[in-house]
């Protein structure tokens, strides 16, 4: 594979309706001087990615104030609604021509340690044509780093308004569009930590069902 570009997609186009206030402006547990999205963006910032924040229109001078500071970290707007895959083929339609992975990280997700972005950051770079995902107590989890070669001939399917993205990821598997799904085993509970409602804020050490989270923050 020829040089390698990476984004970052922060996810951050969900209506928060449980919480009832937009997530990515939380103080993050543990880090109360910071918010979720600062936790996140920062954490990225130090592997020297760019970083992508897609939300919804009216949000985008909130969240771009608290990213200020961070390096290499964009908001753009665009309308609500869909889940994890409709962001991500948003942000394949306006893509620059020669990136080469994408990173989708829901906003809701701030937990994850630097420990395990560096894991996946080396898996991806091992294994350049798969899509690379962290799972911990064999829980899937994200963020998650897809080839955008894998998933540029999938642009313009239904999938990705009708089903959920481990689906996009899996027909372009089937596909052969990539190679396969590597799972890096994690002892980062924070991979499948998201928080949902005020009363996941109370209790961030609290591990989720086995289910797999794959919303739009």
């Amino acid at each position: 594979m020829s040089t390698r570009l990476d984004l970052v997609v922060i996810l951050a186009r969900g209506a928060s309706v449980r919480m009832g206030r937009p997530k990515g402006l939380l103080p993050c547990p543990g880090l109360e001087s910071q918010t979720f999205l600062q936790t996140i963006a920062l954490k990225y910032a130090d592997l020297e990615l760019p970083m992508l924040v897609v939300t919804t229109p009216d949000l985008v001078a909130g969240y771009a104030a608290v990213v200020d500071a961070v390096p290499r970290c964009q908001v753009i707007g665009r309308p609500g609604g869909g889940d994890t895959a409709g962001t991500v083929e948003l942000v394949l339609q306006e893509a620059e021509p020669d990136l080469t992975h994408l990173w989708a990280h829901p906003v809701d997700m701030p937990l994850v340690t630097p420990a395990t972005l560096q894991d996946l950051w080396q898996q991806s770079r091992l294994n350049p044509t798969s899509c690379v995902r962290p799972t911990h107590l064999e829980v899937p989890g994200h963020p998650v780093v897809s080839p955008v070669a894998g998933l540029i001939p999938l642009r313009g399917h239904g999938i990705w308004r009708s089903a959920a993205m481990r689906e996009v990821i899996a027909m372009s598997v089937q596909l052969g569009h990539i190679e396969k799904t590597v799972m890096v085993p994690v002892a980062d509970v924070g991979v499948v930590k998201d928080f949902d409602t005020p009363a996941d804020l109370d209790r961030p050490g609290n591990i989720p069902l086995a289910e797999d989270p794959d919303g739009s923050a």
